[in-house]
């Protein structure tokens, strides 16, 4: 029996939406959405308010790492210089 870390597991569990293909998952709103009650139409605003953020936060995060790559890069490119200069 493999073990399983509470951090690698909680890991797991987040990424997991993240590897659903965006159309399945917008068809998936949809359809609870569309089938939902008219007494839960609170708790489908929270959850549309919960996946904004999600998404939001989503974006935010692959900002930065586009900005710590793009950073990385120039780095690379000015040590690059400087060995061309050197030799």
């Amino acid at each position: 029996m493999r073990r399983v870390s509470v951090m690698r597991r909680e890991l797991e569990l987040i990424l997991a939406p993240l590897l659903i293909p965006r159309a399945v998952l917008d068809a998936i709103d949809e359809a609870v959405l569309r089938s939902l009650p008219e007494e839960y139409r609170k708790a489908a605003e929270h959850y549309l308010a919960a996946r904004i953020e999600i998404l939001r936060a989503a974006s935010e995060l692959i900002n930065a790492r586009i900005k710590r790559l793009e950073e990385r890069l120039k780095e690379y490119r000015e040590v690059k210089k400087e060995e061309v200069k050197v030799e």
